[in-house]
């Protein structure tokens, strides 16, 4: 019976099983094992030939192409997004790149292109030296655009209006600032419709006051990729309680000093707005004051409170 592993061997066993490098290889080499196993009466009928020595292909589809260009002059706006890549050589590299997937890259070098159509060449690298690289397509057309400036005037959206109180009411937003700068292809420049600031006002019973991200639209409603400057506004919103005009109904108290008489009385205003949740300003319908004619003694003005 083989003696047990001590806990220092134990520890160590339990961090080689965890090395990631460990288990790939370990993968490789069942990978091999397995395959070694399937053609071996074609290992035996042929002398020499060696496991994994067989040439093979392998297709990745659609690998993204990145392009390399001066972003702070130009902007791409036509380009093929990707291409196939087939791979060709032994077998065992074949293997050994899909299950290791190591890092590459395909690439179109935009760098000293001005603006205007360009067909350029696909280029990859970081593939392993052992396999032949095939493209589809190998050549792409390309548009780019010189990046152009303009100030646009910044709009505020109100969103969530269901949400807000009953009969609350929002006026014209102010926003600060009221322009902003857009950095964009003049193609892109043409499909820009509004520049947005979007306020949520859910539950807004008083005046809003917050800081919005802002966004360029097309006319469909589409954001669109640009970069504006400044991309964050100050915006304030005026909130406006439900209200309605009343009449405002005199009531006296009181009598005159004797000797006197009211010969006329003005009032004014004879309606005043009220303002109010909804459901309590439906039930008024006049506001009262009263006069005290004790305190007159001759051709007056009094102001009286409304409650």
């Amino acid at each position: 019976v083989p003696p047990a592993y001590g806990n220092g061997e134990a520890a160590k066993m339990d961090k080689l099983f965890n090395n990631q490098w460990f288990l790939r290889f370990i993968s490789l080499g069942i990978a091999v094992m397995l395959y070694a196993m399937v053609n071996m009466n074609n290992v035996s009928t042929q002398p020499g030939a060696l496991p994994g020595t067989d040439e093979s292909t392998y297709t990745i589809n659609d690998v993204e192409i990145h392009a390399y260009y001066d972003e702070e002059k130009y902007e791409v706006v036509n380009i093929e997004s990707s291409v196939d890549v087939k791979l060709t050589g032994p077998q065992s590299s074949i293997m050994l790149f899909q299950l290791s997937r190591p890092s590459y890259e395909v690439y179109v070098d935009l760098e000293g292109l001005g603006a205007g159509e360009h067909n350029v060449q696909i280029q990859h690298r970081d593939f392993p030296a052992d396999l032949k690289v095939s493209l589809t397509p190998r050549f792409t057309s390309v548009t780019i655009e010189e990046l152009k400036t303009e100030s646009y005037p910044v709009e505020a959206e109100l969103q969530n209006e269901e949400e807000a109180p009953e009969g609350y009411t929002f006026g014209g937003a102010k926003i600060e600032p009221s322009e902003v700068e857009v950095t964009a292809a003049p193609s892109m420049h043409e499909r820009i419709d509004t520049i947005k600031a979007m306020v949520d006002i859910a539950g807004a019973d008083s005046r809003v006051t917050t800081r919005s991200d802002i966004k360029a639209y097309d006319a469909d409603g589409n954001e669109l990729d640009v970069t504006i400057e400044p991309d964050i506004v100050d915006v304030e919103v005026p909130v406006t309680e439900p209200f309605k005009q009343v009449s405002v109904n005199l009531l006296r108290e009181g009598n005159l000093p004797d000797g006197l008489s009211v010969e006329s009385l003005n009032m004014e205003p004879s309606e005043v707005t009220i303002f109010g949740p909804l459901e309590v300003i439906e039930g008024i319908h006049t506001i009262e004051t009263t006069l005290d004619l004790s305190e007159i003694e001759e051709n007056t003005t009094i102001e009286l409170e409304l409650e």
